[in-house]
């Protein structure tokens, strides 16, 4: 983690910063600090990413510029997703921005999903409000994953990282 902006800089096959294709949004009753470990710290990070219903059977997350983030999400059905990632930007307690790459179903290990997501951590009162902005940078050809799943993947995903973080600060 930094508590000075990175020098890194993002991708330059990423469109600009404008070009967000899902925004989500979550204010989680939690100091922002605290939140922001919940993104850094793979011990936790695996009891709250992804989906509802989804596990993660393997979650490795190195929180620095370039570090990679590898997590086997493991779905209701059994199927496991290898989602791959790369920390771009880490700027303690403030931003991260993640690129991270998801096989979809289907039978070529070409079928993926790019995305750069840039996340945000704003104190209100003590409280937390966590946006996520998710750029599509490449998506394969006849991928069912738009702009509505990602949304619906991102809100479930910070569903979960609210009910857990939430919990943990009651301990």
């Amino acid at each position: 983690m930094r508590n000075k902006p990175s020098t890194q800089k993002t991708p330059d096959k990423n469109p600009p910063p404008e070009n967000v294709d899902v925004v989500a949004t979550r204010t989680i009753d939690v100091p922002r600090g605290f939140v922001f470990h919940m993104w850094t710290d793979h011990r936790h990070v695996a009891h709250w990413w992804g989906p509802q219903g989804f596990t993660n059977p393997r979650c490795e997350v190195d929180a620095r510029p370039e570090g990679k983030m590898q997590i086997d999400m493991r779905a209701p059905d059994g199927t496991t997703y290898e989602m791959q990632g790369r920390f771009y930007e880490l700027i303690e307690p403030e931003r991260i921005v993640l690129l991270c790459e998801v096989p979809l179903p289907g039978d070529s290990e070409k079928n993926r999903l790019e995305t750069l997501n840039t996340v945000t951590f704003a104190d209100n009162s003590g409280k937390t409000v966590v946006t996520v902005r998710c750029q599509i940078v490449a998506r394969s050809n006849g991928s069912p994953a738009g702009a509505a799943e990602i949304e619906r993947g991102w809100l479930q995903t910070l569903d979960r990282l609210e009910a857990y973080a939430e919990k943990l600060a009651k301990q």
